[in-house]
């Protein structure tokens, strides 16, 4: 799940642009060095650099010589900021009525989760 969220909510990240093995690996190491790190840690781990960046929000820095990933480098404005694009898009498409499909599974999940009453999401105003 958390492989499919940053990919959808970081398009635009080179998930194996210059760097030895796919996509999936990068996102198992930034899974481990950054999620777990923080969460199981209560920092990230010894790879993962916080620092502006030139452009986007996730970096991947490799050794010139071998082409072996050294760092994972995160931009944490940039990265809010994608984030918080991501979510008032979801929230767009979720308030407008013509995306049943998006709606029913918004309407099962939180139902499901709070176990409680009907929720009623209001349309896009």
């Amino acid at each position: 799940m958390f492989k499919r969220a940053l990919a959808d909510v970081f398009p635009k990240v080179e998930w194996h642009d210059n760097i030895p093995g796919d996509a999936d690996e990068l996102l198992d190491l930034l899974y481990e060095q950054a999620r777990c790190g923080a969460f199981h840690d209560g920092q990230t781990r010894w790879r993962v650099l916080v620092k502006s960046l030139p452009a986007g929000s996730i970096a991947f820095s490799a050794e010139r010589s071998t082409g072996r990933l050294n760092a994972i480098v995160i931009d944490c404005g940039n990265f809010l900021a994608d984030i918080e694009h991501h979510f008032a898009l979801y929230i767009h498409q979720l308030r407008n009525p013509e995306n049943a499909e998006i709606r029913a599974a918004f309407t099962a999940t939180w139902e499901r989760a709070h176990a409680g009453g009907l929720l009623h999401v209001p349309p896009d105003v």
